[in-house]
């Protein structure tokens, strides 16, 4: 079991990643982007378009690997109705407050001011499906499928580590990575883990990344050093360690407090001792393939 588990978790990681690469080019021909130029300029529909073959080609690995891997059902991988809304709330809550937080210490401290407001319906709109897009495809694959696997392989704290280690890494070809980056990314990484860990689903963690991406953006700040709409232009006067600089809010020494606030709440929050992940939901048989 857990030899199998490890060896699904590497499995996966180099599927996907080899599998992206069909999904891109298709994604690049739908949108009638150059192939051979990935820094070429897109419009906001085109990155909307593009993260959501990005999210199927995650989409379909874990499908793959749930579905003749683990021999379960797709659900398995976090998405019970159970709690859905309330945990949706609560991640969105979660994030939205922590970025917040983070604009208004940096605003009052002197080191960020507002240039220009710009608010577009349309920008805006487009944002928020990019975003979930992105949070959609990333919580599936790190949390509902490697984070799953990796807790049938150890205990709940190396599986924590190790996926959120990951996923911070999977972020090391982003513009502007560095040290504080990766560790804020780590700090994200189980932040989500810990809470698919005490509820078993997807809703809090999918809800928490969309909200800390959007918000994160809309205020002016970069999103783990990508450019996107902001509805407001921002001019940082600290140092890159303080304000995160070009790789945005996450690339702080703020972010990393806010975030270790977060995380000690979420753990007194949520029940204090949580069983682990149930090893065989539902396994397909000839009978539950007729559902």
């Amino acid at each position: 079991m857990k030899t199998s588990a490890i060896i699904r978790v590497i499995a996966i990681l180099f599927f996907t990643f080899f599998i992206m690469i069909p999904f891109f080019v298709i994604g690049r021909l739908v949108t009638g982007l150059d192939i051979l130029d990935p820094d070429a300029q897109t419009t906001s529909f085109q990155e909307v378009v593009m993260s959501f073959f990005i999210c199927s080609s995650m989409f379909f690995a874990v499908w793959v690997f749930t579905r003749f891997g683990d021999e379960l059902h797709f659900k398995s991988n976090g998405f019970s109705l159970k709690g859905a809304f309330q945990e949706s709330f609560l991640g969105l809550l979660c994030g939205t407050i922590a970025i917040i937080l983070g604009f208004l210490i940096l605003l009052l401290w002197g080191k960020i001011v507002p240039e220009t407001i710009d608010f577009n319906l349309m920008e805006f709109f487009w944002l928020g499906v990019l975003y979930f897009f992105v949070a959609v495809g990333e919580e599936i694959l790190f949390r509902g499928y490697l984070l799953r696997n990796l807790l049938l392989a150890t205990n709940k704290p190396i599986a924590l580590l190790v996926s959120s280690f990951i996923f911070a890494g999977a972020h090391a070809g982003n513009p502007n990575f560095g040290i504080i980056p990766f560790f804020d990314l780590v700090l994200f990484g189980l932040l989500c883990g810990i809470a698919f860990l005490y509820t078993k689903r997807l809703w809090f963690p999918i809800a928490l990344h969309f909200s800390w991406n959007f918000i994160q953006s809309l205020v002016g700040f970069n999103v783990s050093g990508q450019e996107s709409y902001k509805v407001m232009k921002l001019e940082m006067h600290g140092a890159d360690y303080i304000t995160g600089g070009a790789f945005g809010f996450e690339g702080s020494l703020l972010s990393l407090a806010i975030q270790s606030v977060l995380l000690i709440a979420l753990i007194l929050y949520f029940p204090k001792s949580p069983s682990t992940l149930p090893t065989q939901p539902t396994r397909l048989t000839h009978s539950t393939l007729k559902q």
